[in-house]
């Protein structure tokens, strides 16, 4: 049965839930993105992946990067699909992703899922990807979210390790543009159609310009995220 929020008597809720959720993202999430602000400057010019401490889990660390035009994804791919350990991140599909904390709200589920041994899927990284999914299908999730051989912009995201060797890693390893991870960059970068149909949210109506997603579109996929399997 799919837990998300397709059914029409959940979508005040998912709505609702996340509305109070991204009223307290600044403190959870929003509120690590400006405390980086200011130190990311300094660093920017050396270094093109974010370190990021989400708020109540201060011992599990995120490295963070954006890869714009990347060559190698079918490489990638494969070494996920091999299980090579030197490959064990989260690679996620940038084009569906609207924002910073739809990105941060899935490594905050994966990370405390595995602190109560409540993982669905192989490690936190491969939750990381099943978490940004409205439903319980692990192999549905990974198709919408995860990396293809025809990706084209990819968010690597690292739980724990040390920082200079996982920068070092990325950089050298994946052939792309790296790039700041900001909501603009996902803006820019979206596919409107796919995230409308994945979270079944409206789209403009015939003869309607594209607006971008539309007022609440946030608040109602954060809350689908989190009432997910309730």
């Amino acid at each position: 049965m799919d837990g998300g929020c397709a059914a029409p008597e959940r979508r005040d809720g998912c709505q609702a839930f996340g509305a109070k959720l991204e009223n307290t993202l600044p403190t959870v999430v929003k509120s690590t993105t400006v405390l980086l602000y200011n130190h990311s400057l300094l660093l920017m010019s050396t270094f093109t992946i974010e370190a990021v401490r989400l708020p109540h889990l201060q011992d599990h660390p995120l490295q963070v990067g954006l890869f714009k035009n990347v060559a190698n994804a079918q490489f990638l791919r494969q070494q996920l699909l091999e299980g090579n350990a030197e490959y064990e991140y989260a690679f996620l599909d940038a084009t569906v992703l609207i924002s910073r904390a739809h990105v941060f709200a899935a490594c905050f589920r994966a990370i405390n899922d595995q602190l109560n041994n409540r993982l669905k899927t192989k490690n936190v990284h491969s939750e990381i990807v099943f978490d940004l999914s409205p439903n319980n299908n692990i192999a549905e999730s990974f198709r919408r979210f995860g990396i293809s051989d025809t990706t084209k912009h990819v968010v690597a995201i690292k739980v724990g390790g040390d920082a200079a060797q996982i920068r070092a890693f990325l950089e050298k390893n994946i052939e792309g543009e790296p790039a700041a991870l900001s909501d603009e960059s996902l803006r820019s970068l979206g596919d409107l159609a796919r995230i409308r149909k994945i979270y079944r949210l409206e789209a403009p109506k015939k003869g309607q310009a594209e607006l971008g997603l539309g007022q609440g579109a946030e608040s109602f996929v954060l809350g689908s995220l989190a009432l997910k399997g309730s």
